[in-house]
C-alpha cells in the first residue's frame, strides 16, 4: 500500500490504535479525544481526514456481536486535527481493517502485559502495509510489567521501533504515546506541530 502523501496544506493526521482484546484501545482513544469517541461501523475519508461516518452511534453493537471501531478526534492548538481510530481486534479476518489502515500516518500497537505475544499479528500486518508504529505495554493492577527489552525480543521488533512502558490510566501517558507515534511518522509528514513535539512522559526504549 502506498504511503499517504501530505504537503503544506496538511490539516489532519490519522493515527491507528490497535492491539488484542483488552489491551486498552478504547481507553486510549477516549483519553486522547477532545470529546467522547464515536462508535462507528463504516468510515469514509477524504484528503482532509475524517470526512463522513455512515454510522455515528450504534447502541448495543457489542452485545449483538457486531464489529465496530472507536473513532475520536484531538485538535491541536495550531488547528491540526488528529483522527484517532481504534481498530477492530482481529486484523486477519476483519475487512474493516482495510478502511482502518487507509491513509494512516502511524499506529500505536497496545499489548497487554500478560499476553504481549498477542500483539504479533497486528505488528505483522502493519509491517506488511508499510505503516510505521510504536509498541506500548500499559500497567495493569496485579500483573508484573515486562521489561522493554523482553517485549522487543518476544515480538521480534527492529531496533528502530520504539517500545514504551506506560500507564493508560494517566492522560499524560497517552499523550506521550501520541507524540511517539507522530515521531515515527516524521518521514510521511511535512513537520510535526510544536505542541506535540516537545517533552515526553513515560518510559521508552
Amino acid at each position: 500500500m502506498p504511503s499517504p502523501v501530505f504537503d503544506g496544506s496538511l490539516t489532519s493526521v490519522k493515527v491507528l490504535v490497535t492491539g488484542a482484546p483488552g489491551a486498552g484501545k478504547s481507553t486510549l482513544v477516549a483519553a486522547l479525544s477532545d470529546s467522547p469517541p464515536l462508535l462507528v461501523a463504516d468510515l469514509v475519508y477524504s484528503a482532509d481526514g475524517l470526512a463522513e461516518m455512515s454510522v455515528s452511534s450504534w447502541p448495543g453493537a457489542f452485545a449483538a456481536g457486531a464489529v465496530v471501531m472507536n473513532v475520536g478526534r484531538r485538535i491541536l492548538p495550531d488547528g491540526l486535527v488528529l483522527a484517532l481510530v481504534g481498530a477492530p481486534s482481529a486484523p486477519w479476518t476483519d475487512p474493516m481493517w482495510d478502511e482502518a489502515l487507509r491513509d494512516a500516518a502511524a499506529a500505536i500497537v497496545l499489548a497487554h502485559p500478560r499476553e504481549v505475544a498477542a500483539a504479533y499479528e497486528h505488528i505483522a500486518l502493519l509491517e506488511e502495509r508499510g505503516v510505521p508504529f510504536v509498541v506500548a505495554v500499559s500497567m495493569v493492577a496485579g500483573i508484573p510489567l515486562p521489561s522493554s527489552s523482553a517485549v522487543r525480543e518476544l515480538l521480534e521488533l527492529a531496533s528502530a521501533v520504539p517500545v514504551i512502558l506506560c500507564d493508560l490510566r494517566l492522560r499524560a501517558s497517552g499523550v506521550g504515546l501520541l507524540r511517539d507515534a507522530l515521531r515515527v511518522a516524521r518521514d510521511r509528514l511535512p513537520a510535526l506541530p510544536p505542541a506535540m513535539d516537545d517533552g515526553h512522559e513515560g518510559g521508552r526504549s
